[in-house]
């Protein structure tokens, strides 16, 4: 098949270059960047010479493939790895996290907490101005963080940052350039949220003159580059922010191209009417690496991928007819071999995981494998049940390859035990609402990358009672009681005792979720592209880039 994508790549490439001669074209771990072009020549060096455009002149665009359109590009509506990688260009946050767990400025120049942790004071830049000329001051801060957390009579529900800003009171505008956030209760990762790209800072006047969905179709921030255009379904379009305090970005305009067809994407980035891509599947790394105008582009990530059941556990909404029952979801959990989905889902390149908590994250211990794969152990789980031949079930994904390798994998080892599991594929918005709002599936595939790295972040987005991507549909108070202690604990020895008690409820106690493996976080680009990163969190910075 590789053979067969590589040859049809080389045919249009040659048609191409017939028809089109003189046409430009370009040709997820711990909490900061590294740099992984894999073994191919000119991958990530900066002596490759710049593509000339026909007017002799070094190229400054660039076309960035996509795998789907964000719903939002208003800072804070929307979270995940797609959402990242724009937020990254057009917003900014007061600082950001640097790769050993400290801080550094970003639109905030100091800062100092009080000795009850519970105000934190920010001195502002003043050289800083908005994508519509309008200078940033501490009235805007103060608005976009009452915004994110629901503190407006507007939005009351606030945005998805609303969970990054847990005990916020209220933001103190000191003056001009000076704020003090205050904080009911203490919060132990309160700097790492303030760093998350999701609470990224907002224009009070332009978006108040119009609204949050007037806003949404022309997004204004003080990031390296601003909105353009948006054609639905087609591509986003942004040009450089000359003004940017940082300085103006090398590259000045930059199309993200939406490519839902993987395959059809990589022969763009062959041909060069891509000249990078994202979140691309690790299978065609050996494509990549074997094309001497291309590089590749791969790091560890934070993102988890698991087998998740309706489990109904003291919720209103009934669990699934078979994995209402512990004994049966355990019988899974025994079943899963680790390491062989690990190689069908991520081809090697993923590593495997026993703790919802991802090994970089504050919070994290070791955990031990509750359920080491044991096909006799889930039998006799299965006949305790009541199910002793087995039962018909459906396993629910969508087609990303992260969630539709894993699930294929697991009907197999199923079956081992005699459940014989089929795939039901759905549309992301029907799969979305079907896991978490409706709850009308037995079992299904979960992943999530998280962007703050903390144990607070993932295990309360997912675990508390009535939390936003509680998947699971739980409500567990014990659970409740041990997760509400660790977030308001600032010694880390007795957060991560705390921690591995939750994780012991979580999966050895309940078996909410079987985690199976992290993944890498992958792009690909012409190797005339200079200084291009990959990071854990996908933000790709492309402000950094040159030709």
């Amino acid at each position: 098949m590789k053979k067969r994508r590589r040859l049809v790549s080389m045919l249009l490439a040659a048609l191409m270059a017939f028809s089109l001669t003189g046409c430009g074209g370009g040709g997820a771990t711990t909490a900061g960047e590294t740099t992984a072009p894999a073994g191919t020549a000119g991958a990530g060096s900066t002596e490759a010479a710049a593509p000339a455009s026909s007017g002799g002149e070094a190229k400054d665009s660039l076309v960035f493939g996509i795998p789907q359109e964000p719903k939002y590009l208003t800072a804070g509506r929307s979270n995940g790895q797609i959402p990242n990688i724009l937020q990254t260009q057009l917003y900014n946050n007061l600082i950001a996290i640097n790769s050993d767990g400290t801080f550094s400025p970003e639109l905030a120049t100091e800062w100092e907490v009080s000795a009850d942790n519970l105000t934190y004071t920010f001195k502002l830049r003043d050289d800083v101005v908005f994508h519509n000329g309008e200078k940033m001051t501490a009235e805007d801060v103060a608005f976009s963080l009452d915004y994110h957390a629901g503190k407006l009579a507007e939005y009351p529900g606030g945005t998805q940052a609303k969970s990054f800003l847990a005990y916020y009171d209220k933001t103190e505008i000191i003056d001009d350039h000076t704020i003090a956030i205050h904080y009911t209760d203490v919060y132990g990762p309160t700097m790492s949220c303030l760093s998350d790209m999701i609470l990224g800072i907002l224009p009070k006047k332009a978006f108040e003159a119009v609204g949050q969905d007037e806003f949404e179709n022309h997004p204004i921030g003080t990031g390296p580059y601003k909105f353009v255009s948006k054609e639905a379904g087609v591509s986003i379009t942004l040009e450089s922010n000359e003004d940017y305090f940082g300085g103006a970005p090398a590259i000045k305009n930059v199309v993200f191209s939406i490519r839902d067809d993987t395959d059809s994407a990589v022969i763009a980035l062959e041909t060069g009417e891509l000249d990078f891509l994202t979140n691309i599947a690790t299978s065609y790394k050996s494509t990549v690496e074997g094309d001497s105008n291309l590089a590749w582009y791969e790091t560890d990530s934070p993102g988890q991928a698991w087998v998740m059941f309706n489990t109904g556990i003291g919720t209103d909404v009934p669990g699934s007819k078979y994995f209402s029952d512990v004994r049966l979801r355990q019988a899974v959990a025994y079943a899963v071999n680790k390491d062989d989905v690990v190689i069908a889902a991520t081809d090697g390149l993923g590593k495997v995981i026993n703790s919802p908590i991802p090994d970089s994250f504050a919070g994290y211990s070791q955990a031990p494998d509750y359920y080491t794969r044991d096909l006799e152990k889930a039998k006799a789980l299965l006949a305790e049940a009541g199910y002793p031949n087995g039962f018909d079930v459906q396993v629910r994904t969508i087609t990303t390859p992260t969630y539709y390798k894993l699930a294929e994998t697991l009907i197999g080892q199923l079956q081992e035990i005699g459940i014989n599991a089929t795939l039901e594929v759905l549309e992301t918005g029907a799969y979305w609402a079907s896991v978490m709002s409706d709850y009308d599936y037995d079992i299904a595939i979960g992943n999530y990358t998280a962007t703050t790295p903390d144990a607070d972040i993932p295990l309360m987005q997912h675990y508390y009672t009535g939390a936003y991507l509680n998947y699971t549909n739980h409500s567990i108070p014990e659970l409740d009681q041990l997760l509400d202690q660790a977030r308001g604990e600032t010694d880390s020895t007795k957060r991560e005792e705390l921690y591995s008690q939750i994780v012991q409820i979580i999966l050895e106690k309940e078996c909410l979720v079987v985690p199976v493996y992290s993944f890498v976080v992958t792009g690909a680009g012409s190797a005339a592209l200079k200084n291009v990163k990959a990071s854990p969190y996908v933000d790709w910075k492309i402000y950094e880039w040159s030709w």
